[in-house]
Parts: structure tokens; C-alpha cells; sequence
């Protein structure tokens, strides 16, 4: 017989739910490490949760996907839907159909529908004056927000699961052809592809080689701290000059952060984390004679 653990006296729960006693909760370490707020865990569980559940009904896949707030933390709970053999048969069949077909129209699905909708969604957010908006303007905002919000999460989960169904099968195929090749060989093929992130390092790249090639800007990034660098930059003609290109990547790359938590800001916002990546490239540069005799 099979006997539920005792919970621990100093994690203290109290079930949302009865049946929720009985589920298996896993900490979501990866995607939210931290404390989590009661907004933004209002909407991870209105738009992230329901956005995958969408995408799975979409693909006929028969999950139940749980959040709950335990403790400031975040937990998930993924389970099967309760179907019969004969019904989970017929489902698996279905949701394979479904994944091989968005799988075989993926790059026509992104370029020609999902990514105009992410576009249009970004500008609305962009355009929206909030320090001019009134407070019932500001209320509406937030509103339309919660359902752009979903949707977008709902558009990643519809491009999410048909792209690990093709690594999956593109794993598969490659260990039968290669079958002395290691768990990994497959998928490092797959690295290196173009992305926003992979732009994002390069043009900060870009932007050390520009800081290497000004004397008084290589000065300030390698001897100021981080939260000191913009007041120090600011103070001569070269910095301000390089301020420019900087305030230029932070304009083009700075709408993301190092987390996936709301109450952390963008880099836009506080820089600090960007700052500190150009630090370490011009460190590396000059540390690694490889990379001094490559830029010379």
C-alpha cells in the first residue's frame, strides 16, 4: 500500500485544491529559481499554463499541465489525461499527425503568421505612452495585456512542441545511421543556428572590439566598477561617443533580461548585466593570447 509523505513542519502547505495533496509538485528551477510574485505567478498560471494547454489541445496531446505557488515558489504538476487504451491510442495517433504536419510547415508558419502576430504584439506594448495613460487607460492596458500575454506564450508552445518532436526525430535517426555516436553527437550538429540571442552576443562583441580601440573607453571598462562605468563614461568626448553605439545595442537588444521573472528588469532598464559581459569580453581578449594575435 502506498503512503503519502509527511509533509515537513517547516514547510507548512495549505492545498488550494484536496486532489492537489495527492500530485506530484516539482520546483521549476529552471525557468524561475527565485521567489516568484503573486502577480507574476497570476500570470504564469493565466497565460504560460494556459498558453501550453492551448498548444497541446491544438496538437491533440493529452497533458494536464498544473501550477501552484507553494511557499513563494513556483511548482508544476504534468500528468496524462485519464483516457482509455483504446482512446490513447487513437489521441497518440492524432498528435503525431498534427506534429509532423506543423513540424513540415514550421518555417512557413513562423515567418508568415506567427511572427507578424509577436511583431504586432511588441509594438502595441511599445506604442502605449504609460507615463501619459490615466488610470482607467492604464487598467485596459493591463487587461489586453493578460490576453496578448497568453497568446504569445500560446504561439510558443505551437512552435515549441513540433520543434522538439523534429530534434527528437532527428536524434533518433542519426543514433540508427551512426550507431557508435554518443547521446549528444546529434544534437551538437544543431548548434550555432542564427537567433536573437546569438545577434544579441555578437553585436556585443562588436561593441569590445569598439571599446578595445579607444584608449580612454578601454581604460574605464577595465578599472571601473560595473555600476560606475555610464558616470564614467559620460565625462569625456570618447566615452560619450561610445555611449551612443552602447545606448544603440541596448535599443536594439536591451527588451530581454537575464531571467524570466517580471519583477527583474530589462537590461533597457538597468544595464548592469550588459556592462558586465563587455567587461568580461575585453578581459578575455586580453587574458587569451590566442584571441591577442587574432586581433592585433
Amino acid at each position: 500500500m502506498s503512503r503519502a509523505l509527511a509533509i515537513p513542519t517547516d514547510f507548512p502547505i495549505q492545498w488550494r485544491h484536496a486532489e492537489d495533496a495527492a500530485r506530484l509538485w516539482m520546483q521549476d528551477r529552471l525557468h524561475y529559481p527565485d521567489q516568484v510574485t503573486p502577480l507574476e505567478f497570476c500570470l504564469i498560471e493565466g497565460a504560460v499554463d494556459a498558453g501550453l494547454t492551448k498548444a497541446a489541445r491544438a496538437y491533440a496531446i493529452p497533458i494536464a499541465v498544473h501550477d501552484r505557488c507553494i511557499n513563494t515558489y513556483l511548482y508544476v504538476h504534468i500528468a496524462p489525461l485519464a483516457l482509455s487504451a483504446d482512446e490513447s491510442t487513437k489521441l497518440a495517433q492524432a498528435s503525431e499527425a498534427k506534429l509532423r504536419t506543423a513540424m513540415a510547415q514550421l518555417a512557413e508558419l513562423w515567418q508568415g503568421r506567427w511572427l507578424p502576430e509577436i511583431e504586432a504584439h511588441l509594438a502595441a506594448w511599445h506604442n502605449f505612452d504609460l507615463a501619459a495613460a490615466s488610470l482607467p487607460a492604464l487598467l485596459a492596458h493591463l487587461h489586453e495585456t493578460e490576453h496578448r500575454f497568453q497568446r504569445v506564450w500560446e504561439i510558443h508552445f505551437l512552435l515549441f512542441l513540433p520543434s522538439m518532436y523534429a530534434i527528437s526525430q532527428f536524434a533518433d535517426l542519426y543514433a540508427e545511421l551512426f550507431t557508435e555516436a554518443t547521446p549528444f553527437d546529434a544534437y551538437k550538429l544543431l548548434t550555432g543556428f542564427e537567433s536573437k540571442t546569438l545577434a544579441s552576443g555578437q553585436a556585443l562583441w562588436v561593441l569590445s572590439r569598439q571599446a578595445l580601440a579607444s584608449p580612454v573607453v578601454h581604460q574605464i571598462l577595465t578599472t571601473t566598477p560595473p555600476d560606475a562605468v555610464l558616470m564614467t563614461l559620460v565625462q569625456s568626448a570618447a566615452g560619450q561617443a561610445f555611449l551612443r553605439e552602447f545606448y544603440a545595442y541596448l535599443q536594439e537588444h536591451g527588451y530581454r533580461g537575464d531571467k524570466l521573472s517580471l519583477h527583474y528588469p530589462f537590461w533597457v532598464e538597468d544595464p548592469a548585466p550588459v556592462i558586465k559581459n563587455l567587461q568580461n569580453y575585453i578581459q578575455q581578449l586580453i587574458c587569451s593570447p590566442l584571441l591577442k594575435q587574432l586581433y592585433r
